[in-house]
């Protein structure tokens, strides 16, 4: 898919890593798009967790080093392991 996807599509953030201040937390493994939102499926220690990717919370994407960078409220992902 990333092969015929525009470079600015969101389909070529897939496989990228999701680094939360400094922490990498996963790879994207899937995006699901809202209406006001791109969200990112991850796994972490076994569990599904969704990152919204919104003006808020998305810091910068480097495609470069293939990272998204977005600063996440504080609990946020601690909600899906908890």
């Amino acid at each position: 898919m990333k092969k015929y996807a525009a470079k600015t599509a969101p389909a070529t953030l897939l496989g990228y890593t999701i680094i939360n201040q400094k922490e990498p937390l996963g790879k994207i493994l899937e995006l699901i798009e809202q209406p006001h939102q791109m969200l990112c499926r991850l796994d972490i220690k076994g569990k599904e967790v969704l990152i919204p990717l919104n003006e808020e919370f998305l810091v910068k994407v480097s495609h470069a080093k293939k990272e998204v960078v977005v600063d996440l409220p504080e609990g946020l992902i601690e909600v899906y392991l908890g």
